[in-house]
This record gives C-alpha cells, sequence and structure tokens, in this order.
C-alpha cells in the first residue's frame, strides 16, 4: 500500500493543535476497532485513551512506562505494566503478538534505542496489527536546540515558555534524543521496514507556535509555515503522527 502524506499546520486554532489533532485521530481508530486490546507505550501519569471511551468500546488497555512513579500518578482503573520499552527484554508476557493497536503519544523522542522500540511494538501486534506514534521531529530548530543544549538549560526554557510545567509533575520535563524523530522521508520510511512495518499514512506538520514567543517570531514561523504547506520540505517539519502496519 502506498504511503499517504498529509501535510498540516501545527494549529490553525486550538481546536487544531497537533496533540489534539492526533488525539482525535487515535479515538477514531480506537472506535473503528469494534473490541479488541490496545496497548499505550509512555502513558505513564497521564494515559491518552479515557476509561469511558475504554469501556464504550469495548477495549482492553494496557499501560506502560518506565517509572513505576509516573504510573502511580495515573487515573485508578487502568491496567499498567512498568517497563523499558526500548530495551531487548521489553515484554508483556502472553500479551504480546495479541494487540490490535500499539499506540504512543510524544514518547519516540526520549527513547534511546528507536530501532529496538519500533522492533517491540511491533512483537506487541497481532498480525496486520497498527501501530500509532505522535511525536516532535528534527530538524525544527527549537527542537534541535533542545537537543543539543544541556539538559538543565534546556529545561529552564521550556519551563519559561510553557510555565503549566512542573519540573517533578504528571507535566514534567524528559532528556529527549529525537532518535528517528524524523518526517516522512525515504529514508524515514526506510527505517520503519527494518522494524517490520510498512507505513500507511504520515500527517506531517509545520510550524510550532508554542515555541515561537514574541510578535516578530510569531510572525516568522507563521511566514515558514506557510511556506512549507506550499513547498513541502519533509526534512523540516515540526511533529508527525505515523500510521503503521505490520508487515
Amino acid at each position: 500500500m502506498p504511503t499517504t502524506i498529509e501535510r498540516r499546520a501545527f494549529s490553525t486554532g486550538p481546536n487544531e493543535w497537533a496533540h489534539v489533532d492526533f488525539t482525535r485521530r487515535l479515538y477514531e481508530r480506537v472506535a473503528g476497532l469494534g473490541g479488541g486490546k490496545v496497548c499505550e507505550l509512555g502513558g505513564g501519569a497521564r494515559p491518552a485513551i479515557e476509561l469511558a471511551l475504554l469501556h464504550e468500546h469495548n477495549l482492553e488497555c494496557l499501560v506502560v512506562d518506565v517509572s513505576e512513579t509516573e504510573l502511580a500518578k495515573a487515573p485508578t482503573g487502568y491496567s499498567t505494566l512498568v517497563g523499558d520499552v526500548s530495551s531487548a527484554g521489553f515484554s508483556t508476557g502472553a500479551h504480546d503478538g495479541t494487540y490490535d493497536l500499539v499506540f504512543s503519544r510524544v514518547l519516540a523522542e526520549h527513547v534511546t534505542d528507536a530501532r529496538q522500540f519500533h522492533a517491540n511494538a511491533r512483537r506487541l501486534l497481532r498480525p496486520g496489527g497498527v501501530a500509532m506514534h505522535f511525536f516532535p521531529t528534527l530538524w525544527w530548530p527549537p527542537f534541535v536546540a533542545n537537543r543539543v543544549l544541556p539538559e538543565s538549560l534546556a529545561e529552564r526554557i521550556l519551563l519559561r515558555l510553557e510555565p503549566f510545567r512542573v519540573k517533578s509533575g504528571i507535566t514534567g520535563k524528559f532528556p529527549a534524543y529525537y532518535r528517528w524523530c524524523r518526517g516522512p522521508t525515504e529514508r524515514q520510511i526506510a527505517r520503519f521496514a527494518s522494524a517490520g512495518f510498512t507505513v500507511e499514512h504520515c500527517v506531517a506538520y509545520f510550524g510550532e507556535s508554542s515555541h515561537a514567543p514574541g510578535k516578530t517570531l510569531k510572525k516568522l514561523n507563521a511566514a515558514w509555515t506557510d511556506y512549507m504547506l506550499r513547498h513541502p520540505s519533509y526534512l523540516f517539519t515540526s511533529y508527525a503522527t505515523y500510521t503503521l502496519r505490520a508487515a
């Protein structure tokens, strides 16, 4: 199946921000499953799918996170598992190979071994199952800075731009490596193929207004976004949502 690439501005209003758009697409996918099993990787303190929606669609959901502390902050009612989703030893036991959908939300940029992470996601899925991942991408300038700056300085800048975050809270800052976090270039699609996936669909987002404080930067951000939508270079996406089919 050929890869479909959808170009999209990061935001045309609060209801169209990239993370909101991803959640809407995730919910549409979940609603179409008609029951089954889903697994969120890196769900931590804030699982993406509300319990009411899981019950409505007769879904089993496992939330995985490397931090037992973060999982303990999640609302009561989710099945949870402490594990490093980028390690060779990661497993959900007898549930491996049985999930209809495996997904992650702003997790992929934090994993240290991207190939292992995606191979693990593939191993969790039943034949023909689907993985969905949403993450920021290089080489969008603010994320390049986040990658190369010392972690303590990057955190101070982020907390200034996004004061709702708390260093040790449920929206804390975690180290970011951006391995395999790219727009839908040929090389990126080949990476997913090496982990056992075909790329069915990619939303390539351009722009990122929350990291462009001040009128001048916002104007530059808007102009660059408009140019990229008309003349896309997938080396310069700001975020991406991938829908991957287990090959």
